[in-house]
């Protein structure tokens, strides 16, 4: 897996020539699976291990890349949730792959994107900028992901990114919060903290309009009360808004003047005074 990363794949050209930024190996820890069955027990195998080599770990990590069976086979403890909260607790982001859909795509064209993609990820998370959007001025000034993962009945893995107006990324902020009240304390922990901070390190730039996109399928009230919370403690810093971009809608928007059915990239359909379908991809003729 490292070896494509960072050598590449088909036309994948590799991690360093991409990023222009070396990849490298510090260490390494097999886990054996003997059945998959027994998704507790490889939880807790995993668990054991990375304890037991971060104990004894000297170099420092910029990220750790977890290979794990898929959490499909999991119901309650699994590999990913497991090593995620032990990292987060040291401080260490984490970029996990499925082993099986990693080995599924070997031999194929399509392994090239996903290693693509996985790089990408690995640059953002360990303070890479990958890009920036050549865009005029109006709209939002910073972009905030808010969001989280529960990992049990009690825990939350709490998280929250912050993009410039130009699509630049400059914070990522995880903790692990115990219970519903603690969950939102740490949400609104990391807001603060990530807009002081960009605020702190780019004192030339004027903030005065910010964004929430609040993550997941359906958005939380959770999510939404600490942004509401935060904002009302801040006082009339700038104006915000809260949006929920949910892509897995059940409705259709379909144009008969083409073949294909497709509308004009930029329709907008309103469907209450909170609720919109856009389309975000034009027809574009053969």
């Amino acid at each position: 897996m490292l070896d494509k990363l960072v050598s590449g794949y088909r036309n994948f050209n590799g991690f360093k020539r991409l990023f222009r930024q070396d990849l490298q190996k510090i260490d390494e820890i097999e886990i054996p699976i003997k059945s998959i069955s027994q998704g507790a027990m490889i939880a807790n195998e995993y668990k054991t291990k990375l304890k037991d080599f971060l104990q004894n770990q000297r170099n420092e990590i910029d990220i750790a890349i977890i290979m794990h069976p898929g959490k499909r086979h999991f119901t309650n403890e699994s590999p990913y949730f497991s090593t995620k909260i032990l990292l987060a607790a040291h401080g260490i982001v984490t970029q996990s792959i499925d082993i099986e859909k990693f080995e599924n795509l070997i031999g194929n064209d399509s392994l090239a994107y996903y290693l693509a993609n996985v790089s990408l990820a690995i640059y953002a998370k360990t303070g890479g900028k990958p890009w920036a959007l050549d865009i005029g001025s109006g709209g939002s000034d910073l972009i905030l992901g808010v969001g989280g993962t529960r990992i049990d009945a009690q825990n939350y893995l709490a998280f929250t990114t912050l993009f410039e107006r130009n699509g630049t990324f400059d914070y990522w902020a995880s903790d692990i919060s115990r219970g519903k009240e603690d969950y939102v304390k740490s949400l609104k922990s990391q807001i603060s903290k990530v807009i002081d901070d960009y605020i702190k390190e780019h004192p030339e730039k004027q903030v005065k309009k910010v964004s929430f996109h609040i993550a997941g399928k359906r958005p939380g009230k959770l999510e939404k009360q600490a942004v509401l919370e935060v904002m009302k403690e801040r006082g009339a810093e700038f104006e915000y808004a809260l949006f929920h971009i949910n892509t897995s809608s059940l409705f259709w928007i379909m144009d008969d003047k083409n073949n294909f059915f497709l509308p004009d990239e930029g329709l907008k359909v309103r469907l209450t005074s909170k609720d919109f379908l856009i389309i975000v991809e034009e027809y574009k003729p053969p």
